[in-house]
């Protein structure tokens, strides 16, 4: 029983865990997270007769139906749904907390695993895995004599209220006024980025390079940035526990608070060009650095808003955590965009370089001071010797006049 609930629990997580990579790469290659896989939350999905699901089918709550000659290439995951399938399940079929109708000509490849699941096989269904259908074992636990209570006095029956229709109206459309809400911040970060880009552009560029050439550099720095951040604040935080020192640090907080929030915010600015950039690249567009920046702030803020929404509240979290750090390496490396970073290598590198040549000019300035000595004094001795030879033969001239 024991190991039969561990293979259960262990083929779940290893298929929770191969969704959610697959949703994660494709995310990361600009296709949409459920581009092969389906997933049904509370609502109702068909599979026609003849279709091909390409990949896996989770439901959550929901209801679906797998017509006759219909398949799913890939898992089959419940999870407190309806489940009627006619077609073929190409792997396995896990489902907990729900309902499943095999019926006659449905084929399993895989294993039915349905703990807690209300199963209706068909005797002609076919499944060539394993069936696993047990309950989780119920844990005795000893009885504990608990000590007579006081009688608590009969408390008025409170009847909740009935929602109102605005209440239904504003549960109902929370998911499109959370959607709009991130259009709304991205156009807005959208312009922050492009205002930036116009008073500060030459820090702007020197920041995005950065960025294209050393993004795990900025990205580890960054990381460490945040994490000494932290420790400050804490040890701040200790050391206001006397009266006098209370101004003194708040300020501190503050201003260390600041300082890391517009450090992170000027990064994704300069994260959103380098996008914008490769966008433009990929569309083969010729957009000045404006448009690009604006392009770039608006599809990066919009794409990490979208995956702090619902259930991808966690990844969208760890990536916003990612970009806010790769954005503050890179400015604490450039100081703020002031000077390019070098890094070390690459100094030594140009030091020798420019070493090298300071010494061949050296030595080209002394060859030609060598030569230009040389020059003169042979210059200087042709005109002697053409001096004597006039006067050797003026001397002779005057002796043959006398």
């Amino acid at each position: 029983m024991i190991r039969t609930m561990k293979k259960t629990i262990a083929i779940i997580a290893v298929l929770l865990a191969s969704m959610v990579f697959t949703s994660a790469v494709m995310a990361s290659d600009g296709r949409s997270a459920l581009f092969d896989d389906e997933v049904v939350f509370f609502g109702t999905f068909r599979l026609e007769s003849g279709d091909i699901l390409d990949g896996n089918l989770v439901v959550f709550g929901g209801v679906v139906t797998l017509e006759e000659e219909s398949e799913v290439t890939g898992d089959v995951l419940v999870f407190g749904g309806n489940v009627t399938a006619s077609g073929t399940v190409g792997n396995n079929l896990v489902a907990i907390g729900g309902v499943v109708r095999l019926e006659g000509t449905a084929i399993v490849k895989g294993d039915l695993i349905a703990p807690a699941t209300v199963v209706r096989r068909d005797e002609q269904a076919r499944i060539f895995g394993q069936i696993i259908t047990e309950n989780i074992p119920e844990i005795e636990v000893p009885e504990i004599e608990q000590p007579e209570m006081p009688e608590m006095p009969e408390l008025p029956e409170i009847t909740p209220p009935n929602p109102t229709f605005f209440n239904r109206l504003s549960t109902a459309l929370r998911p499109v006024v959370s959607f709009f809400g991130v259009i709304a911040r991205a156009l807005i970060f959208s312009a922050v980025a492009v205002l930036a880009g116009l008073v500060l552009p030459k820090n702007t560029t020197v920041v995005r390079e950065t960025i294209e050439r050393q993004p795990v550099l900025s990205g580890g720095f960054g990381l460490l940035s945040m994490g000494v951040f932290v420790a400050a604040v804490i040890l701040l935080a200790l050391l206001s526990i006397t009266v006098i020192l209370i101004p003194l640090t708040v300020s501190l907080i503050l201003l260390l608070s600041l300082g890391v929030t517009l450090g992170s915010v000027y990064g994704l600015i300069a994260i959103g060009g380098e996008v914008g950039r490769r966008i433009m690249e990929v569309a083969k567009q010729d957009w000045t650095p404006t448009l690009q920046t604006a392009i770039g702030a608006f599809g990066l803020t919009f794409l990490l808003g979208l995956l702090s929404l619902g259930l991808w509240g966690f990844l969208g979290g760890l990536l916003w955590t990612v970009a806010g750090a790769v954005g503050l390496g890179s400015v604490l490396l450039t100081r703020f965009g002031t000077q390019a970073y070098v890094p070390a290598s690459e100094g030594e590198a140009a030091r020798n370089a420019s070493s090298g040549v300071g010494l061949i000019e050296k030595e080209t300035e002394e060859l030609a001071e060598e030569t230009e000595g040389e020059t003169e004094a042979l210059v200087g001795g042709e005109g002697r010797s053409e001096g004597e030879a006039a006067s050797d033969r003026l001397g002779g001239d005057v002796e043959e006049n006398e």
